[in-house]
């Protein structure tokens, strides 16, 4: 997987399936968190796509090194969840 980073319009961040990744057999996809509100709220709109719907334009590759993983913390119904993902589960 690789991470990527789009400042304008609206901050995004997303990680891609990468071409090792699609060889091996993971469907071609990108998660996509976009910042909402303003500068100070915590939230973010969560998206899967297909990773050919995705407009690479302005998006800036944050790392040489593939992302093996994704490890974070997602609010869910008022409550806090720890969440793992690899390319297999996206």
């Amino acid at each position: 997987m690789h991470l990527y980073l789009r400042e304008q319009p609206v901050r995004t961040l997303l990680l891609t399936t990468s071409s090792e990744d699609e060889r091996r057999g993971c469907p071609r996809r990108a998660l996509t968190f976009r910042a909402e509100g303003a500068k100070e709220a915590s939230q973010a709109t969560v998206e899967l796509m297909l990773k050919d719907d995705v407009d690479f334009n302005g998006l800036i590759r944050l790392t040489a090194r593939q992302v093996h993983g994704c490890l974070g913390l997602i609010n869910i119904a008022n409550g806090t969840s720890d969440t793992e993902k690899d390319c297999h589960e996206i």
